[in-house]
């Protein structure tokens, strides 16, 4: 398997079990609730982990990629607090807010748990 695509395939899952437990913890109990969180991240992490795989495709500079990043998880950010103000049963006080905490947890726990498991999926692969 690629080191490549590797990351690619581990980043939804890891981003779930990241996001869904905080989700629990900072309040979101309802199963549909929860439930259209895992299903946004379903949507949200592929497309932005593609534009930065494509981004990092087309020019291999630092230069490219940071601000792809940058503007890719406050694009992420600002739907997925939309979402949840919109059609989440009983949204979070701080929609917005608590976008931001689960991408930004995710985005450093799921960030450092990706380079470890990827390395060692890649040695035994």
């Amino acid at each position: 398997m690629s080191a490549d695509l590797l990351p690619l395939l581990l980043a939804l899952p890891l981003t779930l079990a990241i996001e869904i437990p905080l989700a629990c913890w900072l309040g979101v109990r309802k199963k549909s609730d929860l439930l259209l969180v895992a299903m946004v991240n379903c949507i949200t992490n592929p497309l932005l982990n593609g534009g930065l795989t494509l981004a990092g495709a087309v020019s291999r500079a630092a230069g490219v990629i940071v601000p792809a990043l940058l503007i890719g998880e406050t694009l992420v950010v600002l739907s997925e607090g939309w979402f949840v103000r919109r059609f989440l049963a009983s949204p979070p006080h701080r929609p917005f807010l608590f976008s931001l905490a689960l991408n930004a947890a995710s985005f450093l726990l799921g960030g450092a748990a990706l380079r470890l498991l990827a390395q060692a999926l890649l040695r035994v692969i």
